[in-house]
């Protein structure tokens, strides 16, 4: 497959189920754009490198934004600059264990049982029902999402367009559904999101974090993959994706989650040790 399969293509999320897909050929192909990389908070537009992102309602030719909070903004009418939606949002600090202490989110205010309707018993981390016997615990919910690589090592975010992190960077993936494989989950969300076609690679870890400040608990499991094929079309949840080269990643503040922030920094230094050996 062509290194420049999905070379900084997005589509426009109105329009995606009329007339994009038609014209959503002409930008996904083998050819390779170059670009600069900007950042929101980099007011340097002349710097080079290679971050391949396009956004907004209609398609057109692929080409370079000032900056990518403003060509969102300009494009879509709905998200604006990283740096205002940061200010009223906390990026939980990536840590190898959450504080757990304290009501679950995921049972807070459970006081009668969901089977026989019978008043739960409570401990910390879970609830029992003496009646029917049904016990409910706190576990984490499981993701799967990938950090998917073209041929040059640049590695393809997402910008999110719903909460938690509207108009913040994400990785691509998505909750496992139970009973299901996480390597089958993975290429599920990998296809709903962006209708492409994954080889999962190598598998970097597990992440805890939360599903937004206040959200349920979540354990993230992270794999490397590449494109095989399908074409690109992105569903309601992404607002644009684009290819970043490893020292043109975002700061940590443009991204939605912690656990995100911390499985880039660890990819970044595998590939560090990795060099080191050659």
């Amino acid at each position: 497959m062509d290194e420049g399969f999905v070379d900084g293509a997005v589509a426009g999320r109105d329009n995606r189920r009329h007339h994009g897909a038609d014209r959503l050929s002409e930008y996904v192909s083998g050819t390779k754009k170059s670009g600069a990389p900007h950042h929101a908070g980099q007011d340097d537009a002349e710097a080079p490198g290679a971050v391949d992102s396009f956004s907004g309602r209609e398609l057109a030719p692929l080409h370079l934004l000032p900056k990518a909070g403003e060509g969102l903004a300009r494009q879509t009418g709905e998200l604006g600059d990283p740096r205002e939606l940061m200010r009223c949002r906390t990026l939980m600090p990536h840590r190898d264990t959450l504080d757990g202490m304290g009501e679950s989110p995921l049972l807070a205010g459970w006081k009668s049982c969901p089977r026989c309707r019978h008043e739960l018993e409570r401990e910390e981390r879970s609830v029992h029902c003496p009646n029917c016997g049904l016990a409910v615990y706190a576990n984490p919910a499981p993701t799967a999402s990938a950090l998917v690589l073209d041929e040059e090592g640049k590695v393809l975010l997402a910008r999110r367009a719903q909460d938690p992190g509207a108009g913040l960077w994400d990785l691509l993936g998505g909750f496992v559904d139970e009973g299901e494989p996480p390597l089958a989950a993975l290429k599920r969300e990998l296809r709903e999101e962006t209708g492409l076609e994954i080889e999962p690679g190598e598998f970097l870890g597990g992440y805890p974090d939360r599903y937004g400040e206040d959200g349920i608990f979540t354990l993230n499991l992270y794999w490397t993959a590449r494109v095989l094929g399908g074409e690109l079309e992105l569903d309601d949840e992404i607002a644009e994706v684009a290819w970043f080269a490893p020292d043109d990643i975002p700061p940590r503040g443009e991204f939605a989650f912690a656990n995100t922030v911390g499985a880039l920094e660890d990819w970044k230094k595998l590939r560090g040790s990795m060099g080191s050996e050659k």
